[in-house]
């Protein structure tokens, strides 16, 4: 029996964008592709969720890589990328519903230092009774380490934990470990409340004031 949900927050409780976020600092179709991939898709990037770089060192390597004329752009989107982020309003219903009905919700993420300056702008989070963060502990999913922490700080049995994640590879590795996982790639809020009804995680009368 599910007696907790642990939520992941790119593609799930906030909308994870970069084009989005790359389209507020350039028009140009060419300086966008340069500067999503010298940020977002960098190894560096991926460095900031793991924990092993700082924005220092990252600043450094933009201005080093980046055309002149794109560095300014290039920081500006790394420091303040975060900034008017979108959150799914349809999952902030849903997780102060699934809270008022007494089930623990947890966070579990891949996610850089950045964090723990948003979060306090994102309000969803208030349901939350833990958070689990990547580059706090320099783990990250999909490896078993990141799941069995959150297992053992929060004393939770994994038999009894349902994981919603938007990556198909980190819902296999929480699964692993005896979690039941649900893939949540295709971002359809109406699939995920029809399963937490099945699941009788969620009344059938609150999806219509959920969607």
């Amino acid at each position: 029996m599910i007696r907790t949900i642990v939520f992941d927050m790119g593609g799930v409780i906030i909308q994870y964008d970069p084009a989005l976020y790359v389209r507020r600092v350039t028009k140009d179709p060419d300086e966008a592709r340069i500067l999503e991939d010298a940020v977002f898709h960098s190894q560096e990037w991926f460095r900031l969720d793991e924990g092993t770089i700082e924005l220092e060192e990252f600043d450094q390597i933009l201005k080093a890589s980046l055309p002149g004329p794109l560095v300014d752009k290039g920081l500006y989107l790394l420091h303040h990328w975060y900034e008017n982020m979108p959150v799914f309003s349809g999952i902030e219903r849903l997780m102060a519903v699934l809270s008022a009905s007494g089930i623990p919700l947890y966070l579990l993420s891949n996610a850089g230092q950045q964090f723990h300056t948003y979060k306090k702008g994102i309000p969803a989070f208030r349901y939350l009774k833990g958070i689990v963060l990547s580059s706090d502990l320099k783990l990250l999913k999909p490896g078993p380490e990141i799941y069995q922490y959150l297992l053992d700080t929060y004393e939770l049995q994994p038999e009894e934990v349902l994981f919603i994640d938007d990556s198909p590879a980190n819902v296999r590795g929480a699964e692993a470990l005896g979690i039941r996982g649900y893939d949540y790639s295709d971002g359809i809020l109406k699939h995920l409340l029809e399963y937490l009804v099945s699941e009788a995680l969620l009344a059938p009368e609150a999806v219509d004031d959920i969607l």
